[in-house]
């Protein structure tokens, strides 16, 4: 029993269909969303007051959120976004509050 060998320098039949390289560049491109940055992983130690803080302002968000339920990870997301947002001085009064 024989086995042809691949020859990985001919052209594919898909190849051959488009007349042009030019041609092939213009196609449609598609919008979908490419996450092209990895995501770092980063833990944090927390306090029982804190994940019962986290839990209850979770409760609080899914009682009003009329889609899926959130989960804490975008919970926290959202907390970064309104910190950005907010005035750093009272930022720093919550933080020194939360010691």
């Amino acid at each position: 029993m024989s086995r042809k060998k691949i020859n990985f320098d001919a052209k594919i039949k898909l190849s051959n269909m488009v007349d042009s390289p030019h041609e092939a560049q213009i196609t449609e491109k598609l919008n979908i969303i490419n996450h092209t940055k990895n995501t770092q992983i980063t833990s944090f130690r927390l306090r029982q007051v804190d994940v019962e803080r986290l839990d209850e302002v979770l409760k609080k968000a899914n009682e009003i959120n009329m889609s899926h339920p959130f989960t804490r990870t975008s919970l926290v997301r959202g907390l970064l976004m309104l910190a950005v947002d907010s005035n750093p001085k009272k930022l720093l009064e919550y933080i020194r509050k939360s010691l």
